[in-house]
């Protein structure tokens, strides 16, 4: 949407303010004006131009009342495969994908299309609001601006079978991982751990939440032009943040935790590898892996004993042996 179309939108918010200021004497200065959240002096906002990138900033973790976070365990473990299992130890360090790129590729959408969903019920579409969020939204989560966040999938079930299913149908491994020391080191990055959202009602709620608090924001009171691209950037911001974590219900089972964090694209830590004919961005966080594992199971469809041969040596050869046992879980 060009500049000249959201100011003709922000001249007219104005003056239905004003019109309502006058009609309604209880509107005090402070009320019509802002109060004390309203930027002073110095304030800094980026507006796009034309063919500008959309800006979008490093996430502030806002987590809804009505999806509070609860505490992780004291270990959390990663499927993965034998292949995933050696490089994670040869390189001492962990492998986010680009969120966009994982397994499930609705997956960040799922946010996306309930935030369009609440606009399309809100009334405040009729000053624009809609149109505006919206084509920011498809900006950055799904456009050619798309948001580069990476995640690191974990679970809080040891040995589940449909995780061995999903991530490792010939055979593979699961990493336990110590979460404290896990969380220490990725803060390093950027990457915070977030637990997934999978509760139909509760993800609506908080998606829910942020409409009403921004569209509020954005009708309230007159805006200049810089201060509205702001409010609906932050909207997008927190939508995003959202997307990181919103799983659909149907994998509830999985309990799943997730390293997030936003990288650029010039970072000397994105890697490339293909699946399925895509070429998949990643990157490399270097880690103290071997300080980091607390055991390691064996999944099914492996040679229990020379799996468990083969690991222990390549720990024992890093001078760092971990308890090593098999899954209880059969797979045909």
């Amino acid at each position: 949407m060009c500049s000249s179309s959201l100011a003709s939108r922000a001249r007219t918010n104005v003056t239905l303010q004003q019109s309502r200021a006058r009609h309604n004497p209880s509107l005090n200065h402070r009320t019509r004006y802002g109060g004390p959240s309203w930027p002073g002096p110095g304030y800094a906002v980026h507006f796009p131009s034309p063919g500008q990138a959309i800006p979008v900033r490093p996430l502030q973790t806002r987590t809804p009342q009505s999806a509070p976070m609860s505490s992780p365990p004291a270990v959390l473990y990663h499927y993965t495969s034998a292949e995933g299992l050696l490089g994670m130890v040869q390189n001492n360090a962990l492998w986010a994908t680009q969120v966009q790129y994982m397994n499930d590729e609705r997956e960040w959408h799922h946010a996306v299309d309930l935030a369009r969903q609440i606009l399309n019920t809100r009334a405040h579409s009729a000053l624009g609001l809609q149109s505006d969020m919206a084509a920011m939204l498809y900006e950055v989560m799904g456009g050619k601006t798309m948001s580069r966040t990476f995640a690191f999938s974990l679970t809080e079930k040891e040995d589940l079978l449909s995780q061995w299913r999903g991530y490792c149908p010939t055979g593979g491994y699961a990493i336990g991982l110590k979460t404290d020391l896990l969380v220490a080191q990725a803060a390093r990055y950027g990457f915070t751990l977030r637990q997934c959202v999978y509760e139909d009602s509760e993800k609506r709620r908080a998606i829910e939440e942020i409409v009403l608090r921004k569209a509020s924001a954005l009708t309230a009171w007159p805006l200049a032009e810089a201060e509205r691209v702001k409010l609906i950037v932050d909207f997008v911001s927190e939508v995003r943040g959202l997307a990181e974590v919103f799983k659909d219900s149907s994998f509830e089972e999985e309990s799943e935790w997730r390293l997030v964090g936003l990288v650029p694209a010039g970072d000397t830590r994105s890697r490339w590898r293909t699946r399925g004919g895509l070429v998949v961005p990643y990157v490399i966080l270097e880690m103290g892996i071997h300080s980091l594992i607390s055991e390691i199971l064996i999944g099914p469809k492996v040679d229990k004993e020379l799996a468990y041969h083969s690991v222990d040596f390549l720990f024992r050869s890093n001078g760092a042996p971990v308890p090593i046992r098999n899954s209880k879980s059969t797979l045909v």
